[in-house]
């Protein structure tokens, strides 16, 4: 038991994890995109929002221009030609408007703060005062900036073994939550520890039956930026390594 739980360890950033996500299908992907436009435009990656962002200018001006050069000069003779031209002036400043509100929203988000909440690269498994082995992930707020009303969630994701197709998920029991969750708002790091009891997801089970099953360990922190009020929620994963 010693030497399978000591083999536990957390596979950093730079691998790709056994529970990637979820993968949705049968879904009308576009017209969805199309029925909420802002939100799709704020989650779309920086390459694409910055290709969209010059399109639309550059449609919008190739338009106007099309109807000017269309217009038979004859037609022009007693026409107040600063018409049209404020028609322009006003769907440019609509357009203005609309980007420059979805500019300031992404760099608004709470995407890179949440890059600041920092976990341990390597979770270890020791034995707890208690005589029980115990899961420990230590994770900090690197910045100065508060951390208001943060959460601590662990949840264990595994293949079920009835029915193999199916994931199932499990909260894991969190030691002095509350202490923990102080810790953070305080500035202070904190160490998330999941006693290994009769009742945990992880007791009694060895390292092949966890490679097996591709079980994984989810850690998230959910918070609230003091400098923008935005909530945020930042996590990690680990899954049963190979002992070295």
């Amino acid at each position: 038991m010693q030497r399978i739980m000591h083999s536990l360890t957390v596979i950093g950033y730079e691998h790709r994890p056994f529970f990637s996500g979820v993968h949705r299908f049968g879904v009308a992907r576009f017209a969805l995109f199309l029925s909420d436009p802002f939100h799709t435009m704020l989650n779309l990656s920086w390459w694409k929002f910055i290709v969209i962002f010059f399109t639309v200018y550059m449609t919008s001006f190739c338009l106007f221009a099309f109807i000017y050069w269309a217009m038979p000069a004859q037609c022009m003779h007693g026409v107040d030609g600063s018409f049209a031209h404020a028609l322009w002036v006003i769907c440019s400043s609509l357009i203005d408007m609309c980007m420059l509100g979805i500019v300031f929203a992404r760099f608004s988000a709470p995407f890179k703060r949440a890059q600041s909440i920092r976990f341990s690269a390597v979770g270890t498994v020791s034995r707890h005062p208690s005589g029980a082995w115990a899961l420990s992930i230590r994770v900090a707020n690197v910045r100065k900036h508060q951390l208001l009303k943060p959460e601590l969630k662990m949840i264990v994701t595994a293949i079920d073994s009835i029915t193999p197709s199916n994931y199932i998920f499990e909260y894991m029991a969190i030691e002095d939550l509350d202490s923990q969750q102080t810790n953070l708002q305080l500035g202070f790091p904190a160490n998330i520890v999941h006693i290994i009891k009769a009742d945990s997801p992880l007791y009694n089970l060895s390292l092949e039956e966890m490679e097996t099953r591709m079980m994984e360990v989810l850690v998230f922190v959910d918070g609230i930026d003091a400098m923008t009020s935005k909530q945020m929620q930042v996590g990690c994963h680990q899954a049963a390594g190979v002992a070295c």
